[in-house]
């Protein structure tokens, strides 16, 4: 089952809200792991184990130079829910009446989904204008946008381009999906929104942080939408 992001932000909220560390107390999230099956395990010892099992896992992983088929086509699946983890975390982060802590994780969150923040982005939230905007840009739309919620529906996605080398540690692809955006207002509803949209994946290798040392592993962004 896959892990819901309005799931792994009411946990993140949760803990900051009942556990916030202080100067004699651990940080509570260093020592917990969300499963896939979305449970929360919080023992140091099982944690302990499940990371040391990622760390081997991503290992294994370093030593490859050139992705295969199957794991091509592994991240172009992840690449799709991504596009939908976006749709999710702007409705989130759209949502007027949720904490600024909360919404601010989300915008983070947004972040962390695009291969960087000057990354093009032509989605309407005007009812009639369309442009390319850096995502930055964007986010700064959502914040000025009047309405109270948006509501995100992304479905009908195609592969268009498969993921294909473009270079040293390094591969991209297109995904086409219908997008609609419905603003809320005031007990209104309004279709500010409906196209279909192309989205750049892109592939590459980053350094990825454990504990003292640093490899390099693959990971899967979006680039530009258009």
């Amino acid at each position: 089952m896959r892990i819901k992001p309005i799931h792994i932000l009411l946990l993140m909220l949760g803990l900051l809200i009942l556990g916030s560390p202080t100067c004699s107390e651990p940080d509570p999230w260093a020592n917990a792991y969300i499963q896939e099956d979305e449970q929360l395990v919080v023992d140091y010892n099982e944690v302990d184990r499940i990371r040391m099992d990622m760390v081997q896992s991503f290992e294994k992983e370093f030593e490859i130079e050139k992705l295969d088929k199957t794991k091509l086509n592994a991240f172009e699946e992840r690449a799709i829910e991504k596009i939908q983890d976006f749709g999710e975390y702007v409705m989130i982060y759209s949502k007027r009446d949720y904490d600024t802590a909360f919404r601010n994780q989300a915008g983070k969150m947004i972040f962390d989904l695009f291969i960087d923040s000057n990354v093009e982005i032509n989605i309407d939230l005007s009812n009639g204008r369309s442009e390319d905007i850096a995502l930055i840009g964007f986010l700064e739309l959502l914040d000025s946008c009047d309405y109270n919620e948006l509501v995100v529906s992304s479905h009908d996605f195609v592969l268009d381009s498969p993921l294909q080398s473009s270079g040293d540690s390094f591969y991209k692809g297109v995904v086409s999906y219908s997008n609609r955006i419905v603003g809320l207002r005031s007990g209104d509803s309004l279709l500010i929104h409906s196209a279909s949209n192309k989205v750049e994946i892109i592939v590459r290798k980053v350094n990825k942080k454990f504990g003292d040392r640093s490899n390099l592993i693959w990971k899967v962004f979006l680039g530009k939408i258009y």
